[in-house]
């Protein structure tokens, strides 16, 4: 796989076995981040899919969306010239969410076994790699500053800032372990937020 190549989600269906393909993920009691948090899983760890919850169509830049698996569709009706079949809602819809054992946790850290395999530090680093020259070449960095501004006043003047990015992470990772989320959960439903809505 090529870092350029654009990757669309991959299909989950009930009974596959997968691989969590994040640092670390939780395990919630309902499919929403805001649900108490059940168990944590590290990189690496194999769950089978009991569900498919909170389901979204692809979008049409998608390989795998509705438009495109249509007008594939019309061409391979038209090569062998036979009435075009309707695409069936499952090759272009996915899961935000999977049912495992004991709760959910969200999709878009779990792999099959055949997508694990390329998971590799090395492989990992390479397309890292690849993915930062590609950037470099477009004048993007992570350690860009001239573009970096700060807004303030009812005017919005603008005045040059450089985002301290390793004293951001480490106040976001702070602020998560204190959260209280009963206390959140209270804020959400008196609000209707979230999956009080």
């Amino acid at each position: 796989m090529s870092a350029s190549v654009a990757v669309g989600f991959e299909r989950l269906n009930v009974g596959d076995t997968v691989f969590v393909a994040c640092k670390n993920i939780f395990v919630h009691k309902k499919p929403s981040v805001f649900s108490t948090k059940i168990k944590t899983l590290k990189f690496g760890d194999k769950l089978n899919i009991i569900g498919l919850t909170k389901l979204f169509t692809l979008p049409a830049s998608d390989k795998s969306s509705k438009e495109t698996l249509e007008r594939e569709e019309e061409d391979a009706a038209e090569q062998e010239e036979r009435e075009i079949r309707p695409v069936s809602a499952e090759l272009y819809t996915r899961a935000s969410w999977l049912q495992v054992t004991n709760g959910y946790s969200p999709a878009s850290c779990f792999v099959t076994k055949q997508l694990m395999k390329t998971q590799t530090i090395e492989k990992v680093k390479e397309k890292v790699n690849a993915l930062s020259a590609k950037q470099a070449k477009r004048n993007f960095s992570e350690d860009e500053k001239g573009d970096m501004t700060a807004m303030r006043g009812v005017a919005g003047k603008a005045k040059g800032a450089q985002a301290d990015y390793v004293k951001v992470d480490k106040l976001i990772e702070e602020n998560q372990q204190k959260l209280d989320s009963e206390i959140f959960q209270a804020f959400r439903r008196n609000g209707r937020l979230g999956e009080f809505r």
